[in-house]
C-alpha cells in the first residue's frame, strides 16, 4: 500500500512542467553570514540531481528572492542547468548563474534581471528561437555575446521574437564586458518579426538605439529615455507603429531643449492609430504651441500647467482621447469660463476634441477652492465626449450639488467618472 502511494506521489512529480521558486525575507537570513559555496557544493550538487530526477519534464522555471541567499542561487542555477536542453521558459527576477558552456536550446520566452549586479553575463540561449525577451535592471552596454549563435559574424538573428522590452538601471558603474563584437564592430541585432517593443533608460546613453534592425511595420513601440537621447531617435527612421508612446524623462532643472525633436518623432508618425505622449518632468512647464502634430491621441504633462494652457492644449490637439495635467495651476483664467445662471437655456459652445478622459490634479498652493470648482463645472460643460473625469484637489459637495440642479447641462454625465477629493 505504501509502495503504491509512493509510485503515485513519483507519477505527480513527473508530470510537473512547472516550477516556481519564491524565497521571503526571512530566508535572507542564512546569507548573512560569511557562507562559502563550496563546502556545501556535493549537498548542492546531490539536492539539484534530486530534484532533476523528480520532474524530469520540467518545461518552465520561475524564480524570486533567491539572489541575497548564496545557496539557494547555487542551487537555482544548478537546476537551470540540467534543464537546459528543454527549458521554454524562465523567469528570473536576478541573474541567473549557469556554467558558460551550457546553451538554452529551447527557450521561447525569458525574463531576467540584472538585478543592478555590474559584469554579469547572461546565460548562453538560442535567439532565433526566442518569442519574447525581456531584460531589466542592467547596464546600456551590456553584451548581448549570449544570443549569438556565430562567432565569426557580429550580426544576431532575433528570426521568430516578437515582444522585446528592454530597462536599464541608473546606476554609474558600467559593465566591464564588452558590448561589442570580437572584431571591434558593435553588434547588429535583426528582429525581422518584432511586434512589440519597449525601451527604457534614464542613463544618458543607450546604444541599442544605434544597433536594432527593426520590421518596417509594428503593433506597438515604447521609448522611456531621458530627453537628451531623443535628438538621436529623432534621427532614426522608426517603423509604422499602430501605437507609439514616448515618455520623456526631463532633466531636473526643466530643460526644453528635446521637446523639439520629440516633435519631429510625432510629426513622422501621424500613421499610427494610437500616439501618446508621457512628459514626465515636474519642473517643466511645456507652452502649447511647441507641439504642431494634431495626431496626437494621448497627452500627460507631470510639470506646471495653467488652467489656460490646458484649455489651448485641448483646442489645438482635437484627436485627444486621453488627457492627463499633474499640477493644474490657476494662472490667468480664460474670461470665458462662465456658468450660466438664468433659465439655463443659454448653448454654451463645446471644444471641438474627441477627448473622453481627463485627468486633472490642483494643488492647494496653486489654486482656490471657488478657481477649482469653476474649471471642473466649465470641462464637463464644454467636453461632450467626456466619459471620465478624475478630478482631484477640488471640493466636492459644490460639483455635485451643481450636477444636481443643472442635470440638463450635462447629456453624458451618466458615462462619467469623477473622482473629487474633499479640500
Amino acid at each position: 500500500m505504501v509502495a503504491k502511494r509512493m509510485c503515485l506521489v513519483a507519477d505527480k512529480w513527473r508530470q510537473i512542467a512547472e516550477l516556481r521558486i519564491a524565497l521571503h525575507p526571512p530566508s535572507f537570513h542564512s546569507s548573512k553570514g560569511n557562507i562559502m559555496v563550496a563546502d556545501y557544493a556535493d549537498s548542492i550538487d546531490e539536492t539539484g540531481d534530486m530534484l532533476a530526477a523528480l520532474m524530469p519534464g520540467l518545461r518552465r522555471l520561475s524564480c524570486q528572492g533567491v539572489n541575497l541567499n548564496l545557496l539557494a542561487r547555487e542551487l537555482y542555477g544548478r537546476l537551470a542547468a540540467h534543464f537546459a536542453e528543454q527549458l521554454q521558459e524562465i523567469f528570473s527576477h536576478h541573474p541567473l548563474i549557469v556554467p558558460h558552456d551550457r546553451q538554452f536550446k529551447c527557450l521561447k520566452r525569458v525574463y531576467i534581471s540584472y538585478d543592478h549586479v555590474c559584469n554579469y553575463r547572461l546565460p548562453s540561449m538560442d535567439g532565433r528561437e526566442l518569442l519574447t525577451l525581456r531584460l531589466h535592471n542592467g547596464p546600456p552596454n551590456h553584451s548581448w555575446a549570449s544570443f549569438s549563435t556565430d562567432d565569426d559574424s557580429s550580426v544576431i538573428e532575433f528570426d521568430k521574437l516578437h515582444s522585446l522590452s528592454v530597462a536599464y538601471h541608473t546606476s554609474s558603474a558600467d559593465d566591464s564586458i564588452a558590448s561589442a563584437h570580437r572584431d571591434g564592430n558593435p553588434w547588429e541585432l535583426h528582429f525581422p518579426s518584432l511586434k512589440n517593443i519597449a525601451i527604457m533608460s534614464s542613463r544618458d546613453t543607450c546604444p541599442l538605439l544605434e544597433y536594432m534592425r527593426l520590421p518596417p511595420r509594428m503593433d506597438s513601440i515604447t521609448i522611456d529615455l531621458k530627453s537628451s537621447l531623443f535628438q538621436s531617435v529623432a534621427k532614426l527612421a522608426l517603423p509604422v507603429a499602430k501605437r507609439l508612446k514616448l515618455v520623456v524623462d526631463v532633466t531636473s532643472d526643466g530643460d526644453p531643449s528635446g521637446l523639439p525633436f520629440i516633435n519631429r518623432i510625432i510629426e513622422r508618425a501621424n500613421e499610427s492609430d494610437r500616439l501618446e505622449l508621457d512628459l514626465a518632468g515636474r519642473k517643466l512647464a511645456v507652452p502649447p504651441e511647441i507641439f504642431t502634430c494634431t495626431a496626437l491621441t494621448g497627452l500627460r504633462v507631470a510639470g506646471p500647467t495653467s488652467v489656460d494652457a490646458m484649455f489651448e492644449f485641448i483646442r489645438r490637439l482635437p484627436n485627444l482621447v486621453w488627457l492627463e495635467f499633474s499640477q493644474l495651476t490657476s494662472g490667468d483664467i480664460l474670461s470665458d469660463i462662465a456658468i450660466p445662471k438664468a433659465n439655463y437655456h443659454v448653448p454654451v459652445e463645446p471644444f471641438d476634441t474627441k477627448l473622453e478622459d481627463l485627468q486633472i490634479r490642483f494643488g492647494q498652493s496653486q489654486s482656490t477652492p471657488n478657481m477649482a470648482i469653476a474649471v471642473a463645472k466649465y470641462l464637463l460643460l464644454k467636453l461632450p465626449a467626456l466619459t471620465i473625469l478624475v478630478a482631484r484637489q477640488i471640493p466636492m459637495q459644490p460639483v455635485v450639488e451643481f450636477v444636481d440642479a443643472h442635470a440638463e447641462w450635462y447629456p453624458n454625465l451618466h458615462k462619467i467618472y469623477l473622482e473629487i477629493d474633499k479640500w
